[in-house]
């Protein structure tokens, strides 16, 4: 089962190559420091191409993955693989 969260308001689509059963999609978040707050981008305009703060979650969905590919997975065939990206662009403090 393709991830179902296409009513959440937390997530953002930006990738969606699925045919069937078969496929990839992908959400993306952008986090950014407001007021001591990490608030969300409320749409996919808000997210800037290079950001130099906030953190970024991608969230993944492989189903039916090419056989070559399995193993870098680790999945058998015909299983979905998920998996989370979590990238932090927050500045580093000098000392």
């Amino acid at each position: 089962m393709l991830i179902n969260i296409s009513t959440s308001r937390l997530l953002i689509q930006i990738e969606n190559a699925v045919s069937g059963k078969k496929g990839h999609i992908q959400y993306q978040q952008y986090l950014q420091m407001q007021e001591g707050i990490l608030q969300p981008a409320a749409k996919k305009k808000s997210i800037p191409d290079s950001p130099n703060d906030g953190v970024i979650l991608y969230v993944n969905e492989i189903n039916e993955a090419p056989p070559r590919r399995l193993k870098e997975f680790v999945a058998a065939p015909g299983e979905a693989y998920c998996f989370l990206n979590f990238i932090n662009h927050r500045p580093l403090e000098s000392p």
